[in-house]
Order: structure tokens, then sequence, then C-alpha cells
């Protein structure tokens, strides 16, 4: 996959239950596609999990980076980055529901923020 310029491109760190990945990441395609943005790839992130115990194992959640793209070539830096705030503000409050945990760390052009346990 070749990436678009810099920041004419986001990434993000996404948590989701394993058993409602694939309707979340639906959901933020769809959210993404309301702001003018779309889903270029989702990769797994790798974990070892080696250090959890059998409860922990249990409710682990599926680690996904994300890359979006704007829908519509030459946006400004700052409207990319805009659009990128706006997506991951209604995922944040539109996508988790009763039975269906999802947390972004981050969506942005230029930072990623990584949250995990180390042992």
């Amino acid at each position: 996959v070749e990436l678009p310029e810099l920041g004419q491109y986001g990434t993000g760190i996404i948590f989701m239950d394993k058993e409602t990945t694939t309707q979340s990441r639906e959901q933020f395609s769809s959210l993404a596609q309301t702001v003018g943005l779309s889903v270029l790839l989702w990769r797994e992130v790798g974990s070892n999990n080696s250090c959890l115990g059998s409860m922990a194992r249990q409710t682990e959640p599926v680690m996904a980076q994300v890359f979006v793209v704007p829908s519509e070539q030459g946006l400004a830096e700052e409207e990319v980055a805009k659009r990128m705030f706006m997506l991951r503000k209604m995922a944040t409050h539109q996508i988790p529901s009763p039975g269906v945990r999802f947390y972004i760390c981050s969506l942005h052009t230029k930072t990623i923020v990584y949250k995990g346990q180390f042992d």
C-alpha cells in the first residue's frame, strides 16, 4: 500500500471487541464517508498476551491500526486534520453501545498514540 503525502492521510489505533469488530469497522467506515473521508486500510496490531491471565485474555480487545484518506484530492492539511478530529469524535460517541466496546487512542495526520501493557 502506498500512502499519500504527509498531511493527506491520518492513522490511528483503535480497540474493539472481538465479537463486534466487523460491525465496528463498518460503522467507522460509514462515519468516515459522512465527513468526506474513506478508510484506506485496516491493519492488525501485533500483540503478545502471554503475560495476561485467563480472565484478562477472555476480554482482551482487538487492536487495529486504521489509515484514512480524504475522499477528494487537494484538501489543505488543516482541513484533513479537522475532518480526522470530527471522525474521531463522532465514532467515539456513536459506535460504543451496550455490548460493543470501541475506543480510539488517536486519529491524526501527525501523531500516533499507542496504549498497551508492557511486561
